[in-house]
C-alpha cells in the first residue's frame, strides 16, 4: 500500500513546469535513501533539480494510516506533496489550508491542489531552512488538522542536494544506502 501511495505522490510533483505522467513516476532511478528518506532522479531527465526526496510510513495514532511526504526544489521554488491515504481530493480541487512547521505558522493562507489521497503546493525556495528545523508538518482545516512527521529531513535534503548536482550516469550509478 505504502509504495502505491509513493507512486501516486512522485506522479503529483511538479517538474520541470509539467506534472510527471504516472508511467514516468514508475521509472524513477534511485539515488540513495537516507534517514528513511528515499532520493530518486527522474528517469529520462538530465537537467538540474531533477531529483525527488520522499517518506512514506504507516501512522500508528490513527489507524496504521499511509502517509507520505514529496519534496522536490525546481528553481526557485520548492513542490512539497502531502498524501494520506484516507483523503479523497477530486483531481485538481483547490484547498486553502494553513502550513504549519511544528507549531509555528509558516504559511498561512497557503492553496493546495488535491488529487485522490494527494494535496501538492508550491512555496519559495526559502521555506527550506524552515523544514530543515521542523519535525513536523501540519494543515489546519476547519475540521481538524493532518500532521506529517518528518524526521531527517536535513539529511534527506542534503542528498537531495547531492542528486540534483550529479550527473545523470554518476547517478544511477551511486545508488547507495545509508542508515
Amino acid at each position: 500500500m505504502i509504495a502505491s501511495v509513493i507512486r501516486a505522490s512522485l506522479a503529483a510533483v511538479l517538474l520541470s513546469g509539467t506534472l510527471v505522467a504516472p508511467a514516468a513516476a514508475a521509472a524513477e532511478i534511485p539515488f540513495e535513501t537516507v534517514k528513511g528518506w528515499d532520493v530518486e532522479r527522474s528517469a529520462g531527465n538530465a537537467g538540474p533539480g531533477v531529483c525527488i526526496m520522499s517518506r512514506a510510513y504507516k501512522d500508528a495514532d490513527d489507524g496504521n494510516a499511509a502517509n507520505a511526504v514529496v519534496f522536490a526544489l525546481e528553481g526557485s521554488n520548492a513542490n512539497l506533496v502531502l498524501v494520506y491515504e484516507k483523503w479523497n481530493w477530486d483531481k485538481t480541487e483547490t484547498v486553502k489550508a494553513p502550513l504549519l512547521l511544528d507549531k509555528k505558522v509558516y504559511a498561512p493562507k497557503a492553496t493546495w491542489v488535491g488529487n485522490g489521497t494527494t494535496l501538492t503546493a508550491q512555496f519559495p525556495d526559502s521555506i527550506v531552512p524552515n523544514l530543515l528545523a521542523a519535525k513536523t508538518i501540519v494543515l489546519k482545516f476547519d475540521d481538524g488538522a493532518a500532521d506529517f512527521k518528518i524526521p531527517g529531513f536535513a539529511e534527506g535534503y542534503e542528498s537531495l542536494r547531492r542528486c540534483n548536482l550529479a550527473k545523470p550516469a554518476a547517478a544511477a550509478g551511486s545508488a547507495a544506502t545509508s542508515p
